[in-house]
């Protein structure tokens, strides 16, 4: 840094390396939209709508409170900082060296916006820390923002006195307060660390989310560290070193500037994730799940397939009927199973009764269709039954009463319906009705 020249003609607010005075302003509102040319306004302005934007729709809790409400302090001290540089260059006070009151009122917002990067962490703590270590990081965290507030109101001190944004104290102070925001920023991470490793180990943590929580939040609480450390050593040296290249501090400076937006994006992902993972478990239940929607109860449906199938049995030119039922049982089932079959020629009734013995709980469907045809001869096929883990299947035609058919060409067809059920079918030829 280039130290400022007292001895100079040029007004200190005027000298280049105060920070202050580019030039002589006529018009106070063109002044000040000019600043939007300014990176950290700039910044501090998007920060402001796309964290308040993120926070009016996804936000809920006291992490996105905070972060809204530290978005406001940044763009209000963007403003208040503003608008006492262009008071104090405004033409005919090139001379006028008394206090800027602006700049100091700015160090309020500035103490509150940047020492919110530990109190949200400390947020974000509290997800996983339990007993008297996390108390004591609280108590730590509290006792550094002490610190802290004194350099920001020296900062603001020695600049409202002076009138101007830099000098080599307000640069040497930055670092002190850089530094402490460092050292709280480094405890905080330290700790969400030890806290997360020792609640995965005495809880299931999703892997998929546990992962994110590992290497997208912890790589932002790193690179947040990181930068308030580097920021801190800069702008010692820079305060104390003279010549010093002041313009690495700007990066260091922009990405500080924009922490807020950081976290906001980072808690942002970190909710969608979590929203997407979720809904990928719903979906596996929804298919693979033990309670699928896709069993039935066998004790809700009715075995009568005329009542079941109401609206759908259609009487067929030839005298065919259709029905269906279906159901889910547990253990064995015996049922008996009838159909009446009536014509203008033939009246004849048949029972017969089936048995199935079942290991477990599954779905099964029969469809019974009976017909008559025009030459006496009937088609009786017992199609489909789904079946799973069948051990036994047993066709009793020896309960065959008042038709009395006679049967042949029994010949049971096996097809797999999926992996875990089995479709059965069977055909039985009736060759005479007995009157």
């Amino acid at each position: 840094m280039i130290p400022l020249n007292s001895n100079s003609t040029i007004p200190l607010k005027y000298q280049k390396s105060s920070g202050t005075c580019k030039e002589s302003y006529d018009n106070f509102l063109n002044a000040f939209l000019g600043y939007f040319e300014n990176v950290t306004f700039t910044i501090n302005t998007f920060q402001f709508f796309l964290v308040t934007l993120m926070y009016i729709n996804v936000g809920k809790g006291k992490y996105w409170k905070i972060l809204f409400y530290v978005s406001i302090c940044g763009i209000i001290g963007n403003i208040i900082e503003s608008i006492g540089v262009i008071s104090t260059c405004m033409k005919g006070k090139e001379n006028d060296n008394g206090i800027v009151i602006p700049f100091i009122l700015e160090e309020f917002t500035c103490f509150f916006k940047e020492y919110s990067v530990p109190v949200l962490n400390l947020v974000k703590m509290k997800a996983y820390s339990k007993g008297k270590l996390s108390k004591i990081v609280n108590y730590i965290i509290i006792f550094l923002a002490i610190p802290f507030a004194f350099c920001r109101l020296n900062i603001g001190y020695e600049r409202m006195t002076k009138g101007v944004l830099k000098t080599a104290k307000t640069e040497e102070y930055h670092g002190y307060a850089f530094a402490v925001m460092g050292i709280a920023d480094m405890i905080c991470t330290i700790s969400i660390f030890y806290f997360v490793r020792q609640y995965n180990k005495q809880a299931l943590v999703n892997n998929d989310i546990n992962h994110y929580i590992k290497h997208s939040s912890y790589t932002t609480l790193i690179v947040i560290d990181v930068v308030s450390m580097v920021l801190s050593v800069l702008q010692i040296l820079n305060s104390k070193v003279e010549n010093f290249p002041s313009n690495l501090l700007n990066p260091f400076r922009d990405v500080k500037t924009g922490f807020l937006l950081i976290l906001a994006v980072d808690a942002l992902l970190f909710k969608y994730n979590v929203n997407t993972t979720s809904m990928n478990q719903s979906s596996d239940t929804y298919k693979y799940g033990k309670d699928s929607v896709s069993n039935r109860s066998f004790n809700n449906k009715s075995m009568n397939s005329y009542r079941q199938l109401g609206q759908e049995e259609k009487t067929l030119a030839n005298g065919t009927t259709n029905g269906t039922t279906n159901g889910t049982t547990n253990g064995n089932i015996s049922g008996n199973m009838s159909s009446n079959m009536n014509s203008s020629n033939i009246s004849s009734h048949m029972s017969g009764h089936m048995s199935v013995n079942m290991n477990s709980s599954k779905s099964s469907n029969m469809n019974s269709t009976v017909s008559i045809n025009k030459n006496n001869h009937s088609m009786t096929s017992i199609a489909p039954f789904d079946f799973t883990n069948v051990n036994n299947y047993n066709l009793y035609e020896s309960n065959i009463q008042t038709a009395k058919p006679i049967t042949k060409n029994y010949a049971p067809k096996i097809r797999y319906n999926n992996k875990n059920s089995m479709l059965y079918e069977t055909t039985i030829d009736v060759n005479r009705f007995n009157k």
